[in-house]
């Protein structure tokens, strides 16, 4: 849905092939907005664009202005996988502009409004340049605080690993590129962020990871943690690993601690009735 839609072009460029690509000058999209349903049998009422490496650029340079005014989004999760309260994601309050020239220097400035709660929205900023005559590319996205579960949720859509809630903190996030030996500016990731007020359900435990929190690191392919700190019934315990392979993402994530078994064995659905006590070392391995 699209509430107003002004181009602009030059009817030369259009009809002689030479100029800018399309003879496209200008857009302006005010209201835009936006609706993704997975739906129960995994398929989406909209197609999902697959991430491919660049083909060969066009002749025709694109040169112009661009500008999102008051966007929206709504992805709605219908898997059966998908935890009450976190089937819905909101994004309000999309303000966007960008000077583009694929044969110069494009720049960007985009900000939203995210969150698993209408009421509850947290701003998201970024900005970037892409130098084309220099070779390099610098862009920079920042939030202070990001609900996450339901986005993980959403990525991995497994029923052994899920996020019963989670925030991200201090997220800082940069796309950087510099010419490689053969000329080409390939892009990079690189970021990291504050985990806290987490807990995650992994199947074989009966009660959820709790009090999850430490540092976590975002790179090209996924977003992984050398350590995290929690708590597996009241016992303290530590994380590590991460989701990696976003065009077809994978989960893997180890859980080590030591207690008491007389407190461990109520997270173990099968030891609950047993009548045990002395020290535990323990390890989970979720995939």
């Amino acid at each position: 849905e699209i509430g107003r839609l002004d181009v602009a072009y030059d009817l030369r460029d259009v009809f002689s092939g030479a100029g800018r690509r399309s003879g496209l000058k200008s857009l302006e999209i005010d209201s835009p907005h936006f609706t993704i349903i997975r739906r129960p049998d995994g398929s989406y009422n909209v197609p999902i664009p697959k991430l491919q490496t660049s083909g060969k650029p066009s002749a025709r340079a694109l040169i112009a202005r661009a500008a999102v005014r008051n966007g929206s989004a709504d992805v709605f999760d219908e898997s059966a996988a998908a935890l009450p309260g976190q089937r819905h994601l909101y994004v309000r309050n999309l303000e966007a502009e960008a000077d583009i020239s694929t044969r110069r220097r494009s720049t960007y400035e985009v900000r939203f409004r995210y969150g698993e709660s209408g009421s509850r929205l947290e701003s998201v900023e970024g900005h970037g340049i892409v130098d084309v005559v220099h070779g390099f590319i610098d862009q920079r996205w920042t939030a202070q605080w990001l609900p996450i579960a339901a986005a993980v949720n959403f990525v991995t859509n497994s029923s052994t690993f899920r996020l019963r809630a989670g925030l991200l903190t201090h997220v800082d996030v940069r796309i950087f590129g510099i010419p490689s030996a053969g000329g080409a500016v390939t892009p990079h990731l690189a970021g990291d962020a504050t985990l806290s007020a987490t807990r995650i359900s992994i199947a074989g435990l009966s009660e959820p990871i709790a009090d999850v929190r430490g540092p976590v690191e975002i790179f090209d392919d996924g977003l992984l943690t050398p350590r995290l700190d929690a708590s597996v019934a009241g016992v303290p315990a530590r994380l590590s690993g991460g989701i990696y392979g976003l065009r077809s993402p994978r989960m893997r994530v180890a859980v080590r601690g030591a207690g008491d078994l007389a407190q461990l064995r109520d997270a173990f659905a099968q030891a609950q009735r047993l009548p045990v006590r002395g020290p535990l070392a323990f390890a989970l391995l979720a995939e």
